[in-house]
């Protein structure tokens, strides 16, 4: 499988010595760790009618031998034209760049895999209803799992459970995986930067010799023009690894083990009774995420004096709180004001 490393635009093969991009925060133990796609190449991908729906998912995890990370989606296309690109991920249609997020890396391999499916069957209409329902999960990300029976919109439920059952016998486009690894001779090294995931049937030495990665993360011939004008017809996928807090991403690890325990329990046979009460227990979840990200909120507000930083935690607290039902607001408010009241 052809990976590469991006050194300022030129390519080079991830076990040489390569320093990392200076345009990110650089890997370290006890940094955060962030991977990102921020580009994907669609290929020859087409289907007997011209356009094709695609999904894009991965896996990621950290450490030794042991289970794959749970399947994360990260994009649903419709309508994509042979040699089509995804920079701009934009909210018309389903997508999330992440990958994988530890708030402390601890220096351990990283595992990756990504997937990318054509899912026809399921028609372009579907992918696209289902899409919208999955960007209103209140979760930051969805993954494969919670297709079988999680979603705000009832009719995308059995089109989320027949894309849960797609995915293991759908057409697949590319499969590529990557392991990384942090101050460890002889291995793909772990730096900050951007890495090309190629399809195989491209060589090693012909993208080498004959591309390089523009500043929008496209591969390119040396004079600009794209790798599909110079005979290159498979898919590929820019990742981007970056060692900046993302205060947005730390629910990941959780997220991901949760997913993980929930696999254990879904089959073809979920119930649309099963998936209504999941969808509560979602609601539930974000409902006390808000609840205490408020009583955060009001510890700073309590601590500080400073007027500017005062208005924006209220500011912070009245958005939180227009994601809360009525009842919940003045059950915490009169919960807060008899708390004033004894201290």
């Amino acid at each position: 499988m052809p990976v590469f490393f991006s050194d300022k635009g030129s390519l080079s093969e991830p076990e040489k010595v390569h320093f990392a991009d200076q345009n990110y925060e650089q890997v370290a133990v006890g940094k955060p760790l962030c991977v990102e796609i921020i580009h994907v190449g669609f290929g020859d991908t087409r289907d007997i009618f011209g356009k094709a729906e695609v999904l894009v998912s991965s896996w990621a995890r950290l450490g030794g031998a042991g289970k794959p990370g749970p399947s994360l989606i990260n994009v649903m296309r419709t309508g994509v034209d042979a040699f089509d690109h995804l920079s701009s991920f934009g909210a018309a249609e389903y997508a999330n760049p992440l990958v994988f997020y530890t708030p402390s890396y601890s220096g351990e391999r990283l595992h990756l895999s990504i997937e990318m499916l054509e899912i026809d069957k399921l028609r372009a209409d579907g992918v696209q209803r289902l899409g919208e329902a999955l960007s209103e999960l209140s979760q930051l990300t969805v993954f494969a799992s919670q297709l079988a029976f999680m979603s705000l919109a009832p009719d995308a439920l059995n089109l989320g459970r027949k894309l849960y059952n797609l995915l293991n016998r759908n057409d697949q486009v590319l499969l590529e995986r990557l392991d990384l690894a942090f101050n460890e001779p002889d291995l793909k090294v772990l730096t900050s930067g951007r890495f090309v995931l190629v399809h195989k049937e491209q060589s090693t030495s012909a993208i080498l010799k004959n591309f390089k990665l523009s500043a929008g993360s496209e591969l390119v011939t040396e004079d600009g023009r794209p790798a599909e004008e110079a005979g290159m017809k498979s898919p590929y996928i820019v990742i981007r690894i970056d060692a900046k807090d993302r205060p947005e991403y730390r629910d990941f690890e959780i997220d991901s083990a949760t997913q993980d325990e929930l696999r254990k329990f879904l089959n073809e046979s979920v119930t649309e009774d099963f998936a209504e009460f999941l969808r509560s227990g979602v609601r539930d979840t974000a409902n006390l995420n808000a609840v205490l990200k408020l009583l955060r909120l009001k510890r700073q507000l309590d601590a500080t004096r400073d007027d500017s930083r005062m208005r924006a935690i209220v500011q912070e607290a009245q958005n939180e709180m227009r994601k809360l039902p009525d009842e919940i607001n003045n059950l915490l408010l009169t919960a807060l004001s008899a708390s004033e009241n004894v201290s």
